[in-house]
């Protein structure tokens, strides 16, 4: 049997409509989580998620637990359990934040939020318009 393109996009309308529940709830939990841990720029580091993680749709989030774009560092301690598309594998996303804190203590605690994004521009981040595509993602979900 044909489905008619009505049905087809019908069921196409309703994945979607899962998959934006679904991100809305892993968003929620990882907001929940910057906090617990007490992370510094609450709002910035969860634009990072959002951008780093393609809306938490990427294989790196999906299949490598990264949330973030970390890679595996070669000074400080890590919670990384192997290497993904050159990126740090976590066991879940919850150890990627918790290397973030790691990675944020070691590099980035007690700076203001523009001497924070400036440092992601300088250090973090690969291209130079990083800090404004994060305002931007801010902006967007009212972070």
């Amino acid at each position: 049997t044909h489905k008619t393109d009505e049905v087809v996009e019908k069921e196409c309308e309703e994945h979607h409509f899962d998959d934006t529940v679904q991100n809305a709830e892993i968003m929620e939990s990882v907001y929940d989580r910057i906090f617990q841990l007490r992370l510094d720029h609450p709002d910035i580091v969860m634009a990072q998620c959002i951008l780093e993680s393609g809306e938490f749709t990427s294989d790196l989030f999906k299949e490598g637990n990264n949330c973030l774009g970390m890679k595996v560092p070669g000074q400080r301690p890590t919670f990384a359990v192997g290497v993904y598309r050159n990126h740090a594998k976590f066991r879940s996303w919850h150890d990627c934040i918790a290397d973030y804190a790691l990675w944020q203590s070691a590099y980035g605690r007690g700076l203001s939020d523009d001497a924070y994004l400036a440092l992601l521009d300088r250090i973090y981040a690969e291209d130079g318009s990083y800090a404004g595509k994060l305002k931007l993602i801010i902006r967007k979900y009212n972070l």
